[in-house]
């Protein structure tokens, strides 16, 4: 999932059982994708007309490459709060985010590859400084959103700083 070497051992697996190849699509792609199906559900994700056979594939394959690759999904369809003002992409990572990101990948590259079964867990300390808050926001927000039978907790030690951060998810969905 973060792994570039476990995306792509995941694909090979997925494509090989049901016999298909999926598509990597530009992040300049998706976002013509986007506009060219914002017509077809309401505000509420309520169909307003039927999708035809392409863009059903395209959703299918979006779906699935976004499951498999936190890097896929957060280049192309996570959006943050941009210096408090504005909401904007994930994308390009900061230095420090990137670091953070590659450390986990190497952590779960040795348990995939081990077929260990023990998660991730990082301690990051100073997290603001860092945008490891939004990295870790954006970790959390993919895996409940495209994993079946996961639940998220999001929280602080202080009540304000509680709201700040589920505040923050809500942007990232």
């Amino acid at each position: 999932m973060y792994a570039p070497e476990v995306v792509a051992a995941r694909t090979t697996a997925f494509e090989a059982h049901y016999s298909t190849t999926l598509v990597e699509h530009p992040a300049p792609d998706v976002l013509a994708w986007v506009d060219r199906l914002s017509d077809a559900v309401d505000r509420k994700g309520n169909p307003l007309r039927d999708l035809t056979a392409e863009e059903i594939a395209f959703i299918n394959n979006e779906l699935l490459l976004s499951k498999i690759s936190f890097p896929y999904w957060a280049e192309r369809y996570c959006t943050i709060n941009l210096q408090g003002k504005d909401v904007g992409p994930m994308y390009p990572l900061w230095e420090s985010q990137r670091l953070i990101l590659e450390k986990i990948a190497e952590l779960e590259r040795r348990t995939y590859f081990d077929n260990h079964p023990d998660g991730i867990l990082a301690n990051i300390l100073k997290a603001r400084q860092l945008g490891a808050s939004t990295l870790a926001e954006a970790m959390g927000a993919h895996r409940v959103t495209t994993q079946s039978n996961v639940f998220g907790l999001v929280a602080a030690d202080v009540p304000e700083q509680s709201g700040f951060t589920f505040d923050m998810l809500e942007r990232v969905v």
